[in-house]
């Protein structure tokens, strides 16, 4: 689901905080700004996945509150722009963290993999290549 608004960004919010688990990813611009701009936060949990977009959302209290509980654990892959970006759009350190990247290292995979790699290692799927240059500022 797209979240757009304040109301429909607490009703997420207040479904995801029963997750035990939470993925995590984050869109940004990076290449004309100073200062990366968070475009969109993508949060799934086991029953449903939602892209929140930040630019048309003023209050992401309820988000911050979510990326922080204690029970939740966070997955991201290769987590250190995603946690970046949140830090300086949002002011709040997310945690606990999994990173998928890091993991995959530690099971032999070659460092650094690739979440597409990973995907295509563990599934036989192929993840198209074609919005990795999107301009997420973009509506």
């Amino acid at each position: 689901m797209y979240i757009s608004d304040y109301e429909d960004l607490v009703c997420f919010c207040q479904r995801a905080a029963d997750s035990r688990i939470l993925a995590v990813d984050t869109e940004f611009l990076r290449e004309r700004t100073y200062y990366p701009l968070l475009c969109l936060i993508q949060v799934a949990t086991h029953d449903e996945s939602a892209a929140i977009d930040p630019l048309a959302i003023g209050d992401l209290a309820p988000l911050c509150a979510l990326l922080q509980d204690q029970r939740i654990v966070k997955v991201f892959h290769a987590c250190t722009q995603d946690l970046e970006v949140i830090y300086d759009a949002l002011g709040i350190e997310v945690a606990p963290v999994f990173d998928t990247q890091l993991a995959a290292a530690f099971v032999g995979m070659r460092q650094q993999a690739g979440y597409g790699a990973l995907v295509e290692h563990y599934t036989g799927v192929r993840l198209p290549k074609a919005d990795s240059l999107t301009d997420w500022s973009r509506r």
